[in-house]
């Protein structure tokens, strides 16, 4: 989960959000839905399309090309089921890497561009919300001033913690990145062995 801080613009409180978004990295469009965010909807469903016209445009491309000569086609299908069958895993782990890029890209991107979204809005923490106002300072949001040296020791501490949490969400992404890739791959290998015994 993502830092989430209150923000307050005339008697209104909306929730912002700074550092990685799981919830956009695993479920891109639909974190802007429950934000009421329409442009974000927008823009996330077009980034979650790119993997998909990248299949669709590269199937397409194959479907014409063995209309266009389908004996041909057919006849290299059943001498060389096995490079067919790599040609095809190659196109899904581009598909994969394709995905798995933008959804990291989204979730970096997402939770910044809401908050900064809410706060050109007029949205700012509540006076009394120090912890708020430390958050957004620490990311960047807002500039540090010079009655928050004292505060700075006071946090300090939340903010370890908070870069700590980015730091283990990192590590998560990157195993869930090779666990995806190792299964890929391991499948690769036993149908590659499946098709080598039939054959």
């Amino acid at each position: 989960m993502a830092v989430k801080i209150q923000l307050e613009k005339d008697g209104y409180v909306k929730d912002g959000f700074v550092g990685f978004s799981y919830t956009t990295y695993f479920f891109t469009p639909f974190v802007p839905i429950f934000r009421g965010d329409l442009k974000g909807f927008f823009i996330l469903l077009g980034a979650r399309a790119l993997p998909e016209i990248f299949i669709y445009s590269t199937f397409t491309f194959t479907s014409i090309m063995s209309s266009i000569s389908d004996r041909y086609f057919f006849e290299l299908l059943e001498k060389d089921i096995l490079e067919f069958m790599k040609s095809i895993f190659i196109i899904m782990f581009i598909y994969f890497i394709i995905l798995e890029v933008i959804s990291g890209i989204v979730g970096l991107w997402y939770n910044k561009a809401y908050t900064k979204k809410l706060l050109n809005e007029g949205y700012y923490p509540m006076k009394d919300d120090e912890y708020s106002k430390f958050i957004l300072k620490s990311y960047g949001y807002l500039e540090f001033t010079a009655e928050d040296e004292t505060k700075l020791e006071e946090y300090g501490e939340v903010y370890r913690k908070i870069k700590k949490k980015e730091k283990i969400k990192f590590v998560f992404c990157v195993l869930h990145f090779f666990l995806i890739f190792g299964f890929l791959f391991f499948a690769f290998l036993i149908m590659i062995m499946a098709f080598r015994n039939l054959g």
